[in-house]
């Protein structure tokens, strides 16, 4: 057993910290060094540099509250923070091969600590942050307190595991390439009104929450078998994929990049409802339209359903593909194609067509009710059209 007060020092044996300590220097764990904590009592402070190398082990029985003021290094080969620990130091470090798991961790006022990129943080109680606390590796937090800073560095990952009070904090995460996960289990998703560059909501809840105000810069994934019923107002300026639940937006959704729709359903309810300025791909699931909606990009049908049950008019700026799933209507509305030197392939039937591009049919199209436009339809090799209601003001090669 250490005394209760020293300058610096060194374990290459057990130390058994049932009573407070207190260095005020560097803490060294030696590939034979132990830490056995067995009460609560009292707290173990380490103000300067703290390291645990490769062989050592950190074993916190009980919740015996601790307290860094410089680096931490974690290379210990076993590691349990039991108890709550906190960081004062300012511009200091958290790293280590080895995952840091604590049950709570609080960065003191004034306190500044950085994960390293090649790093793991996991506290699964409460994370509060009177400082601030910068994660460029992995983390995972459960619910927070405190009026500090969080803030994601270049390709940082972040895991939030609680629902609703997940957030409370200041979250800073538009750094290029970082990603912010709500895996909330049974618990709906409510992610934060901040903006994101990487943003993914997985849960198995039976409504998810979302709030006007988030921005996604990169890619929107949601995914698991929960129910988002008030989607909306979403600004996207990346890209938009739906993989397992089902997502009705009750106001305009904007994509600036690609959507995929691969499983679940994409129900954009509202008018003017959906616009897609990259390639829409549906796979899988169902992509539903109950009102207008363009899509400037290729549009892909290669598995999954297309429904236009609102009957809105739609308009497609790229090729339009059909290769395997299912189409359910393209409704009464118009279908308006506008591209240049872009192909319609597939076998399908749309009641109404207007083409006001330089088309190709390279199907079997079906044009029930009215083709017009002033644009071009060329046929294809071997394509076939098929006129079952008016035609007008259209330049048709065939």
């Amino acid at each position: 057993t250490a005394a209760a007060a020293c300058a610096t020092l060194t374990v290459d044996g057990t130390l058994a910290a049932n009573n407070a300590i207190t260095v005020s220097g560097a803490t060294l764990f030696t590939s034979t060094g132990a830490y056995a904590c067995g009460a609560i009592s009292g707290t173990r402070t380490f103000t300067g540099d703290f390291q645990l190398d490769a062989g050592s082990t950190w074993a916190s029985v009980s919740a015996g509250p601790c307290r860094f003021g410089g680096n931490f290094m974690n290379n210990a080969t076993a590691f349990s923070g039991n108890g709550t620990y906190t960081f004062t130091g300012v511009s200091k470090t958290i790293s280590g091969a080895t995952t840091t798991a604590l049950t709570a961790m609080t960065i003191g006022g004034g306190g500044s600590y950085a994960l390293d990129a090649s790093s793991t943080l996991m506290v699964s109680g409460t994370t509060t942050l009177a400082g601030s606390f910068a994660n460029n590796g992995t983390m995972t937090i459960n619910t927070t307190s405190g009026t500090g800073t969080l803030t994601q560095g270049t390709g940082a990952n972040l895991a939030v595991t609680s629902g609703n009070s997940a957030i409370g904090i200041t979250l800073a995460a538009t750094a290029s390439g970082n990603t912010v996960t709500y895996n909330t289990g049974s618990v709906a998703p409510t992610p934060k009104v901040t903006s994101y560059y990487n943003l993914t909501l997985t849960s198995s809840a039976t409504s998810g929450n979302w709030n006007t105000g988030i921005s996604v810069g990169g890619t929107l994934t949601m995914s698991g078998a929960f129910t988002q019923n008030n989607f909306g107002s979403a600004s996207i300026t990346g890209n938009l994929i739906v993989n397992g639940p089902n997502v009705t937006a009750g106001s305009v959704v904007t994509v600036g990049g690609y959507l995929i729709v691969s499983s679940g359903t994409f129900y954009a309810q509202s008018s003017p409802g959906l616009n897609v300025t990259g390639t829409t791909t549906v796979s899988g699931g169902t992509l539903r339209l109950g009102n207008a909606a363009t899509f400037t990009g290729d549009f892909l049908l290669n598995g999954g359903t297309y429904n236009n049950s609102g009957n809105g008019a739609v308009t497609f700026g790229g090729n339009l593909t059909y290769t395997s799933g299912s189409i359910t209507t393209f409704g009464t509305g118009t279908n308006t194609f506008s591209g240049t030197s872009k192909t319609i392939t597939g076998t399908m039937t749309i009641p109404k067509v207007t083409v006001i591009g330089t088309i190709t049919n390279a199907g079997t199209l079906t044009v029930s009710a009215a083709l017009a436009g002033s644009g071009t339809l060329t046929q294809g090799a071997n394509s076939t059209l098929n006129i079952g209601g008016t035609s007008a003001s259209l330049n048709l090669a065939a």
